[in-house]
């Protein structure tokens, strides 16, 4: 499978095939915006503190209420390149509120022993559970989730994510109405729903406090790391369920200000 091709809030778009296309007869289709997916994300972890007390610690890092967005396009199926992450964090009693908008998704996979069998199924509503992974990384300086116009820290922030989780493979095979189709059209829908991911963190930050350096050139950064763990929100899955996500992270006010500065 070229492209992963989902349907979320399966309710709403029951009339729809190939994850979001309305087929109206053989030769035409109508393609709605790929929806966001939305995942709400937890972590924890330990981070170097050169901040929150008048001497350079160890800390703990918390996130509690966060979301990680997956951005889609195409003109048949849904494919997602793209991702931003809305995350407040607590370091020790400080909290603050990490903006990453719009990076590339290094990775976001299904595969396992059952993947040539669900693509080579056509019994309906059969389901497969298939394993998946996803990877997401950064580099640049982010933006603060209570003001998108500022940056949030002076300097580069940098991490890896990477995560292990589970995705149910259906494919549905529809009776064709003479109506919309001409005779033979058989209409399909091939469904990935993803499901929980669980994975580890790591990066860099600038450095701040007083410290001994042991290499040869101090490079001025400081570590973080922790686990993680992101859950699939069928409900927040939807066209413009981001500022749903970002409500969910920062607040009203700030999903608010995001959307009137074009920051997804």
């Amino acid at each position: 499978m070229k492209k992963i091709m989902m349907i979320v809030a399966a309710a709403a778009l029951a009339t729809s095939v190939q994850a979001g296309i309305a087929v109206t007869n053989c030769n035409e289709t109508v393609n709605p915006e790929c929806p966001n997916v939305v995942f709400k994300v937890t972590a924890s972890g330990k981070i170097v503190d050169g901040l929150s007390k008048e001497y350079k610690t160890v800390s703990k890092l918390k996130v509690s209420k966060a979301a990680l967005v997956f951005f889609g396009t195409g003109s048949e199926d849904c494919c997602y390149d793209t991702y931003s992450l809305y995350l407040p964090v607590k370091v020790g009693k400080e909290n603050y509120k990490v903006l990453i908008s719009q990076e590339a998704i290094e990775c976001w996979t299904i595969f396992g022993k059952k993947l040539a069998a669900s693509q080579d199924s056509y019994a309906k509503n059969k389901k497969f559970k298939l394993d998946s992974q996803m990877g997401i990384s950064y580099n640049g300086t982010p933006l603060n989730g209570d003001d998108p116009t500022e940056d949030l820290i002076d300097g580069d922030l940098t991490f890896i994510a990477t995560a292990i989780g589970k995705a149910t493979y259906k494919y549905t095979a529809e009776s064709a109405k003479k109506s919309a189709c001409s005779t033979g059209c058989e209409p399909a829908s091939y469904d990935v729903v993803p499901g929980t991911y669980k994975g580890w963190f790591a990066g860099f930050y600038p450095a701040s406090g007083d410290e001994l350096c042991f290499t040869c050139t101090c490079n001025e950064l400081d570590v973080f790391g922790g686990t993680w763990k992101a859950k699939y929100d069928a409900s927040k899955s939807v066209k413009n369920g981001w500022k749903q996500a970002a409500s969910y992270a920062f607040g009203s006010a700030a999903a608010a200000k995001m959307a009137a500065e074009d920051i997804e």
